[in-house]
């Protein structure tokens, strides 16, 4: 069994997801339509596990092909849905510089949706006070 790690809020989060897009967007910002930080590293002063979760969302399916060769360029590798449809997980093939989860979503999926409603929701509620 596994241990999951939970720390307190760091505000270096915000400038770890900025530093990981700013090497990302440049080569997809012609396919994908944005690139979201979702996930408890979002919300500020939550505790939470110290990986980034990333969203980069595109219009179609047929975007994918695209958008694998564009990450490919930069080490990220396809996973598969692994049983979440409208979200495809990527790899890095080395150690990032910051741990975060890559996902590719599709804009109308539910999985885009849910990541979005739990971020409002988060933030609306502040139940970690």
């Amino acid at each position: 069994m596994s241990t999951v790690e939970v720390v307190s809020f760091n505000p270096d989060w915000k400038k770890w997801f900025y530093d990981i897009r700013s090497e990302i967007w440049p080569l997809i910002s012609d396919v994908a339509l944005d690139m979201i930080h979702v996930g408890s590293t979002s919300i500020e002063r939550m505790s939470a596990k110290p990986i980034i979760d990333i969203d980069i969302v595109i219009k179609s399916p047929n975007d994918l092909v695209k958008i694998s060769k564009k990450l490919a360029k930069l080490g990220y590798y396809h996973v598969g849905d692994l049983g979440i449809s409208g979200r495809e997980v990527y790899n890095l093939d080395k150690k990032p510089k910051y741990p975060h989860h890559l996902y590719v979503c599709l804009k109308e999926s539910e999985a885009l949706k849910n990541h979005l409603l739990i971020k409002k929701h988060l933030r609306e509620f502040r139940v970690f006070y």
